[in-house]
């Protein structure tokens, strides 16, 4: 603050009081609502969706960039795989950091856009009827002593087990 004084004013009639006011600002917690990734399959995207309590903007990082990336926002699932992705926010001159969110992805294969089999084979039995891409259920011969069947396609390891066909493949007996 600055005064201008009157050449005709006394100098001893102004006296300059300083006060000082010492304060505080209290930083305010916050918290982070992060709902899970609704995709689970390779050459998946979706937006991440996350807000801090704040009101400020959450940022998202990826384990593993080459099993799932993150951009501006958007989740892609690149490769197969586990990975978590995680919802920070780092705070502010009036806010603590946000505690993490995180979320763990097991990444399934791409889901097939067709029904075409043309690479399925049967060791030690036969498919009845031959493979034909129209078809969709077949039966397996196979000879005595076995006990379970796994399918794989040609070219392929077996499938591990939470790639496994989901129903359960009984080995009936005929005479």
């Amino acid at each position: 603050m600055s005064t201008k004084l009157k050449p005709s004013s006394p100098l001893d009639a102004y006296r300059i009081i300083v006060q000082v006011i010492n304060f505080e600002i209290t930083r305010r917690t916050q918290t982070i609502n992060f709902p899970a990734p609704t995709i689970n399959r390779v050459d998946r995207s979706a937006p991440l969706n996350a807000t801090a309590t704040s009101g400020l903007d959450v940022a998202f990082t990826s384990s593993d960039p080459t099993i799932a990336a993150v951009t501006g926002g958007t989740l892609t699932l690149l490769a197969e795989g586990t990975v978590t992705i995680t919802a920070s926010q780092a705070g502010d001159t009036n806010n603590y950091p946000a505690p993490a969110v995180s979320h763990t992805i097991t990444v399934l294969p791409a889901a097939s856009s067709n029904a075409n089999l043309a690479s399925l084979f049967v060791n030690h039995g036969a498919l009845d009827p031959a493979f034909n891409a129209a078809v969709t259920s077949y039966t397996v011969s196979v000879g005595n002593g076995v006990s379970s069947i796994t399918a794989m396609t040609a070219g392929r390891r077996k499938m591990r087990q939470s790639q496994r066909m989901t129903e359960t493949t009984k080995i009936q007996h005929l005479i």
